[in-house]
């Protein structure tokens, strides 16, 4: 609803008298003013989401990356990460590590775009997905190599307060760690099962905390803070 209210960009797939009438009707509708409108034919709309959307995978991927190879190198992913987003071309958004995209859009968007791309010179748009995966099968590794006997899973969400965990790369990794015959738990207030994806849902936070030898979370809680050694993430800058 914010997104809605708030909107950078209006674009609108019509270039016709109709299109102009819509397009005021989404400004009508919103809290900002000087709304910039973009008028184009329907294919182009389309497209102008999907690569957006897909630059935005594609950036999480970047940084996921770049977490990769600190974790191996033994470096301060949040001291580099800080000194190349300082330069004002960058900048500082989509910077924060994570287990990998996900929600609603960036992976079936960037599915698709992969999809049209497949008998078109590229090679970066096809990468984006294979480097998504590449991420939850290091981090899957990562946790494996603790040794833990009992996994915690931290929340299923892909970010903070989102409403979903539709397409959340803690799924993935949920995935990857029953393959490696990892027992684990899980802990989500918003969820009513007992069992979820042939997981043991744990109802009392105290409980998990303490039938939990490793917690794995994409995003830090404060509620964690308790128990802050026996965490594993990868969420340096504690935002989205």
């Amino acid at each position: 609803m914010y997104d809605v209210l708030n909107p950078e960009r209006i674009v609108i797939g019509e270039k016709t008298k109709i299109g102009k009438e819509i397009a005021e009707l989404f400004k009508k509708n919103t809290l900002k003013k000087n709304i910039p409108v973009l008028y184009t034919n329907t294919k182009e709309a389309e497209s102008i989401k999907l690569f957006s959307n897909s630059y935005l995978a594609l950036r999480v991927a970047f940084f996921n990356e770049i977490d990769n190879y600190f974790i191996i190198e033994n470096l301060s992913t949040q001291e580099i990460i800080d000194g190349v987003c300082l330069d004002s071309r960058i900048g500082s958004h989509y910077n924060n590590p994570s287990f990998g995209y996900g929600g609603y859009c960036l992976p079936k968007d960037t599915k698709q775009l992969e999809h049209i791309f497949i008998d078109k010179p590229s090679s970066i748009i096809g990468s984006i997905t294979k480097s998504n995966d590449i991420r939850t099968s290091f981090i899957t590794k990562k946790i494996v190599e603790l040794k833990p006997k009992i996994v915690g899973i931290y929340l299923l969400d892909s970010k903070k307060n989102a409403d979903n965990f539709k397409s959340s790369s803690i799924l993935e990794i949920i995935k990857k760690l029953q393959q490696n015959d990892i027992q684990m738990i899980i802990y989500d207030p918003n969820i009513s099962f007992e069992i979820f994806k042939g997981v043991k849902v744990i109802k009392d936070f105290s409980d998990f905390c303490i039938q939990s030898e490793v917690i794995v979370t994409n995003r830090m809680g404060k509620e964690l803070e308790v128990v802050r050694d026996k965490v594993f993430t990868r969420d340096i800058y504690q935002n989205n």
